[in-house]
């Protein structure tokens, strides 16, 4: 549809150039022939990072912007976007600016535009756009009957503390033996020792990191206001959603973050500061501490360097008398090529061609070593560990395996005084993730709307009612409002 709709834009200036058109109607076409060219490079280069033309991360990072992305990884694709950004200006302008010596032709005119107007129809991104922007009838009523606030309340006197571990882009369909046999091999072992969740699907505004965060932990999808200038005058992030950190800050946790990126991409410091959690480190904390400064990607720390912060801190926390929670963002798998750590031992994933699937047989590696590391040590031995994805992989070196699969997140709950090596089948979403860890702590609750997928009483209908996208979109209006409440 890309080609065709380019095919069809290029007819209709070369008709219409033909036409004899007057100089008001020249600049009308122009503009019509430029913004579609636009939105097929547009279109380009976000199916490009995503896999999926122009969908809601997209629609995100345009408005909250991109500062602290790495962009070094993508220069080739950028590079390529401006160059044709720049040709579609010069050949429209071109056009405009040439001399037709014929009369004008209405029919050439007519035909011109029918062919622009089609190009248009057929365009990808003004389908992704429109798709994007629709509105929906607000359901109030129903919205209330699934949304509960977030609340918690005891049931035991002993709170536990955890540590959760956001694996970057780390979705289960890597566990597929038939697809990528032999990749998966440490984490199976601790599979074997919790809780498994195994149909954790993607839904509305949550395919990416922020999203994805905002799902587990406020159990909202990400849609933001629309308004120009929307995020960035924020001075703060969703107040209304009452998620996980909120609820257990309130209980006296102490709780942390720590991630090898940037902070202050996409909103991450907003969205920590807003929803309580006491200590944050991101890459700009973290680069000045370490010994080699040198060792670093295009996004940021290696995730052996992130986990050795986070093994200091936990032993340092361990000695203190509160209940705390220490949640970790990895890097090493980040599409498009990901970023194997040097101290990982494991050998490279079959010819070693595949630069994904390097990084994430190595991550498989790191992670559980960090998990056996903290158990081991003098404090951590009782820890509850959750790891999970924070949402699908977005194109990559192996997306192409990953598309044959059906395909959903990581969730795991590692229980060193339970290890049941159970598996839970039930059909969720990483909007459940949140409050499905609250039992594991010693609480019940509510967040939003995530349920518990290991509570009888949440019916199958009413799952699935939720994680439906036209659920969802005819929900933005309430999900929205949550971003007005006062902080």
């Amino acid at each position: 549809m890309v080609f065709l709709s380019l095919f069809l834009t290029l007819c209709g200036l070369a008709v219409c150039v033909r036409s004899g058109r007057s100089r008001t109607l020249s600049w009308l076409l122009g503009i019509e022939a430029l913004a579609g060219l636009f939105l097929l490079v547009a279109y380009g280069m976000a199916d490009y990072f995503t896999g999926d033309g122009i969908d809601s991360a997209v629609w995100y990072h345009v408005r909250y912007g991109l500062r602290g992305a790495g962009f070094q990884e993508y220069r080739t694709a950028i590079l390529l976007a401006a160059g044709a950004l720049g040709v579609a200006s010069a050949l429209v302008v071109g056009s405009l600016r040439w001399r037709n010596p014929h009369p004008r032709r209405p029919r050439f005119l007519a035909g011109g535009q029918l062919l622009l107007l089609a190009a248009l129809l057929i365009n990808p991104g003004v389908k992704d756009v429109v798709g994007l922007s629709r509105t929906h009838a607000p359901a109030t009523a129903d919205f209330f009957r699934h949304f509960q606030p977030g609340t918690l309340t005891s049931t035991s006197s002993d709170h536990r503390s955890f540590i959760f571990i956001f694996a970057e882009s780390f979705e289960r369909t890597y566990f597929d033996k038939q697809r990528f046999p032999g990749l998966i091999t440490h984490l199976r072992t601790l599979e074997r020792e919790g809780t498994s969740f195994t149909n954790i699907h993607t839904v509305e505004g949550t395919g990416f990191t922020m999203g994805g965060l905002v799902a587990s932990l406020c159990g909202v999808p990400l849609f933001t206001p629309a308004h120009a200038n929307s995020m960035s005058g924020m001075d703060a992030f969703l107040p209304g959603a009452i998620g996980l950190s909120d609820l257990l800050h309130d209980q006296g946790y102490y709780l942390s973050f720590f991630g090898g990126a940037s902070l202050d991409f996409a909103g991450k410091r907003k969205f920590l500061t807003t929803h309580r959690f006491d200590e944050t480190a991101g890459f700009q904390e973290l680069h000045g501490r370490t010994q080699d400064r040198t060792y670093i990607n295009n996004w940021g720390l290696f995730d052996d360097t992130l986990f050795d912060f986070a093994f200091e801190r936990v032993t340092q926390l361990a000695n203190e008398k509160r209940p705390f929670g220490l949640f970790l963002l990895t890097l090493d798998t980040h599409h498009p090529h990901g970023h194997r750590s040097k101290s990982a031992t494991a050998s490279l994933y079959g010819d070693g061609a595949n630069p994904m699937l390097n990084a994430i047989k190595a991550s498989d590696e790191l992670i559980h070593r960090f998990v056996r590391r903290i158990w081991a040590s003098p404090g951590g031995e009782d820890l509850v560990v959750i790891i999970a994805s924070d949402h699908l992989a977005m194109e990559n070196s192996a997306s192409d395996l990953l598309k044959q699969a059906d395909r959903r997140n990581l969730f795991l709950i590692l229980d060193p005084r339970n290890p049941t090596g159970k598996r839970v089948d039930r059909e969720g979403s990483t909007l459940d993730v949140g409050v499905t860890v609250l039992p594991t702590l010693g609480f019940k609750g509510r967040i939003n709307l995530g349920r518990d997928l290991r509570d009888p009483a949440t019916p199958e209908s009413e799952l699935a009612h939720i994680r439906k996208t036209e659920t969802l979109l005819a929900w933005r209006p309430e999900i929205i409002r949550l971003w007005d409440f006062p902080h």
